[in-house]
């Protein structure tokens, strides 16, 4: 059924010139092989490129046909994304609402500040061009990059950011760099006599952090428990402590185990908040500094 469906709409889009368009961040409950099964569809048909951006809500329960309009935005690629992240700010109060900009206004700087000729581009180029500038260097390599090898005296390298690499990497066809739904084709085709090949032809598999479950398991975690109880929420003043105390009351009787991503990702954000209020606004410095003694200048 789903090798028909997906031939029926490449033939489709072959004969209208359409593109077509899939969500790439997989459901961990969708059918199994079922995008590599669309992908051999695509190449059966011949068309060689097929964009594959996240267009809907990846746990199924939000409004699926929300910004697929929005197509001729320079940043389709990432629109729905933003707009699901977006929805965590329901969790702040309306003091802080207030006092935060909307998405459209944080659509409006960024796209201000594109090149001049960016809807010329390929329309993965774009993607990567927000990517690289967005996700890469604010996130990537700043909370799980340096950041996080620094604090335990490693001193990190990655020669796929080596830029003779990079510039490399954009001069090849798009056509080359996603192939159907096969990313880091060229790479992949090059490794290929280099690698074992279940390594090459393993289909991708979203890879996430056991987040809630982590802090709702078998055995109640103390800081967990006080950080995120009402008293402390209100007293923080960031998070509506009726909608924080209806999650964490779900995280318990789930023991965890969350289906929603953008619940995870909510705790998660709201914990981390939480604990750096904590840590470095109500209780910092955690020791008294103590003032050095007996201080001896020598001057030359």
């Amino acid at each position: 059924m789903i090798e028909a469906s997906a031939l029926v709409s490449a033939l489709y889009c072959a004969k209208n010139g359409v593109t077509f368009v899939i969500d790439h961040h997989a459901s961990p409950f969708a059918i199994e092989n079922s995008l590599e099964t669309i992908a051999n569809a695509f190449d059966r048909v011949g068309i060689s490129h097929l964009l594959c951006y996240e267009i809907s809500d990846r746990d199924g329960d939000g409004p699926k046909e929300k910004g697929l309009q929005e197509t001729d935005s320079p940043v389709y690629s990432h629109f729905l994304r933003w707009q699901n992240t977006a929805q965590l700010k329901n969790f702040f109060t309306a003091e802080l609402k207030d006092k935060t900009a909307g998405f459209n206004d944080f659509l409006d700087r960024y796209v201000s500040k594109l090149p001049s000729n960016f809807l010329s581009l390929d329309p993965l180029n774009r993607a990567q061009y927000t990517e690289i500038n967005i996700f890469l260097s604010n996130y990537l390599l700043s909370s799980q990059g340096d950041r996080m090898a620094m604090a335990n005296s490693v001193e990190g390298r990655y020669p796929f950011l080596d830029h003779r690499v990079v510039e490399f990497a954009f001069s090849v066809p798009p056509k080359y760099r996603l192939n159907g739904l096969t990313e880091k084709f060229l790479l992949k085709q090059a490794a290929r006599n280099v690698i074992p090949q279940e390594l090459v032809d393993r289909p991708k598999k979203p890879y996430r952090a056991p987040i809630s479950s982590c802090f709702y398991g078998d055995k109640p975690i103390d800081y967990v428990e006080e950080l995120l109880s009402e008293s402390a929420i209100r007293q923080a003043g960031y998070f509506d402590p009726v909608k924080v105390t209806r999650l964490a009351n779900k995280c318990r009787t789930q023991k965890g185990n969350l289906l929603s991503e953008r619940e995870n990702m909510a705790l998660v954000g709201i914990l981390s908040t939480q604990l750096m209020d904590h840590h470095f606004i109500k209780n910092f410095p955690a020791y008294p500094i103590q003032e050095p003694q007996d201080v001896k200048i020598f001057t030359g």
